[in-house]
């Protein structure tokens, strides 16, 4: 089971042999880093409906280390030109 609240946690370690006691200050520390300190699950992200932009959404969470690793034609695809879409009035 996988947590990803600190009420849901704390539901969690009280039912683990060790966790349940927390009368002492020491024992409430020891549940307060293994609530703060879990699991967290990410979030879903958003998707729109343009390729090119969810393309653009995962590059930005790809390391520098692996964009370095890509060739110049590669790296191309992943490139969007901007355009200026401002209007006068």
């Amino acid at each position: 089971m996988l947590c990803s609240c600190p009420a849901e946690a704390n539901a969690f370690l009280s039912q683990i042999k060790g966790f349940k006691d927390t009368s002492t200050p020491d024992k409430q520390a020891t549940r307060k880093c293994f609530t703060q300190y879990r699991c967290q699950l990410p979030r879903p992200k958003l998707e729109s409906s343009d390729v090119k932009l969810d393309m653009l959404n995962e590059l930005v969470r790809c390391p520098a280390e692996l964009w370095e690793l890509l060739g110049e034609d590669d790296r191309r695809q992943f490139k969007v030109k901007a355009t200026r879409t401002q209007t006068r009035t």
